[in-house]
């Protein structure tokens, strides 16, 4: 199951260690992640949302890729490396959770 696997993998805990229960099918699943319906020890309900294992990863290598092509393809003359790095910016804080938890946890 995938969502007991990113949690081993990722966080290195078993599910029953930080919640009392999780659904094991996905309430909403996109690009990025899937969300569970869970209950916290203390007994709340909060949606889990859990990122496709080895996505970050994958993502960094695919990155590394495209920043070598920009330095080998300069068209016209311009150089794009500006654009890769904003683009690999922008990427890796959409995989960062802990910062859409700090966003989510302000408001």
């Amino acid at each position: 199951n995938l969502m007991r696997t990113v949690l081993v993998e990722e966080m290195g805990v078993e599910v029953n260690e930080l919640f009392r229960a999780v659904d094991e099918h996905p309430v909403a699943a996109g690009s990025l992640a899937q969300v569970h319906v869970a209950e916290t020890l203390g007994r709340e309900k909060v949606a889990l949302k859990l990122q496709y294992p080895h996505l970050q990863a994958q993502a960094s290598s695919d990155l590394a890729t495209f920043e070598m092509m920009a330095g080998m393809i300069q068209p016209a003359g311009h150089d794009l490396s500006w654009l890769v790095r904003d683009v690999r910016r922008a990427i890796m804080q959409e995989l960062d959770f802990q910062i859409e938890r700090t966003n989510t946890e302000s408001t």
